[in-house]
């Protein structure tokens, strides 16, 4: 298919508006073979501006640092319940944790700011960006992509989540022709005692939580606890009747939670000063 014919394509089946910006330039769209090419490609460029435009107003924070084709918001009250939905949703998403970046992955920066423990403020998230030159980038509401120049006062003392994503996935925007947006809501997932109660109601005794895998073992008074892949404790399970507490041990929540690991990030002047500490294979560090 040569340039007009695509072009020709493009007009026709996109839109009412796009179709409505080459007639009010050049008259009607059933005969397009007489004009010359500077003309398609006029054309082509208005359509472009106009899907730079809705790009702007319709796309969030979220939206563009997982490249979703939508404005994303998670919904609800709890931090650890925002990550599980993240997860649970998008599966080319991970927690980065005491991994190493690959090669085929970039960073995005997570904060959420808890309206109930900071009563009469709203509740907020924010996503940012690290592109593969260290740069780091945001997007705020309808504005442009811009700078990252430091979290604003409502998110400074917010517990930070550091998620690996991957660069080629089945949402991935298509820049260079239209945008379809959705107004993506995703309601709040599994908090760990959820997970846990969810597994014993499965009859389950293994589950996964925040990228990692856990199983229910039983000592010999009978007494439940939670183990990790290395056969430590990091939760004990009380059972009476058809109530169940879980009680994660002091000193594991770090480890259970996994918003980030050893390395934190340094950003100076809208870069990742120490990009390459994320990507470099390291061994974990954290005592369980």
């Amino acid at each position: 298919m040569d340039f007009e014919e695509k072009l020709y394509k493009i007009i026709r089946n996109k839109g009412r508006v796009k179709r409505l910006i080459f007639i009010n330039k050049h008259g009607p769209i059933s005969e397009m073979k007489p004009y010359p090419k500077s003309v398609y490609e006029e054309t082509f460029e208005d359509i472009t501006q106009y899907t730079i435009k809705g790009f702007n107003k319709r796309m969030n924070c979220g939206g563009y640092a997982l490249e979703i084709d939508g404005c994303f918001f998670p919904n609800g009250d709890s931090l650890s319940g925002y990550v599980s939905a993240i997860l649970d949703k998008y599966k080319f998403v991970r927690l980065l944790g005491d991994q190493p970046l690959e090669d085929d992955e970039y960073l995005v920066f997570y904060r959420f700011y808890d309206y109930v423990e900071n009563k009469g403020k709203n509740n907020g998230h924010h996503f940012i960006k690290v592109n593969d030159d260290g740069l780091v980038v945001e997007k705020c509401g309808s504005e442009s992509v811009r700078i990252f120049e430091g979290w604003n006062e409502r998110f400074e003392d917010s517990p930070e989540v550091a998620f690996a994503v991957k660069k080629d996935h089945d949402n991935e925007i298509d820049n260079e022709l239209d945008f379809w947006f959705n107004w993506i809501t995703i309601d709040r997932g599994l908090d760990f005692e959820g997970s846990v109660l969810q597994s014993i109601l499965k009859r389950s005794n293994q589950f996964e939580y925040h990228c990692h895998e856990y199983s229910l073992k039983k000592s010999a008074e009978d007494e439940l606890y939670v183990v990790n892949n290395d056969g430590q404790i990091v939760a004990d399970v009380l059972v009476e009747g058809e109530d169940i507490a879980v009680g994660i041990r002091e000193g594991k929540e770090e480890y259970v939670e996994n918003f980030s690991g050893p390395v934190k990030p340094v950003i100076e002047n809208g870069r990742l000063v120490n990009f390459n500490e994320f990507k470099k294979a390291r061994e974990n560090d954290r005592e369980l």
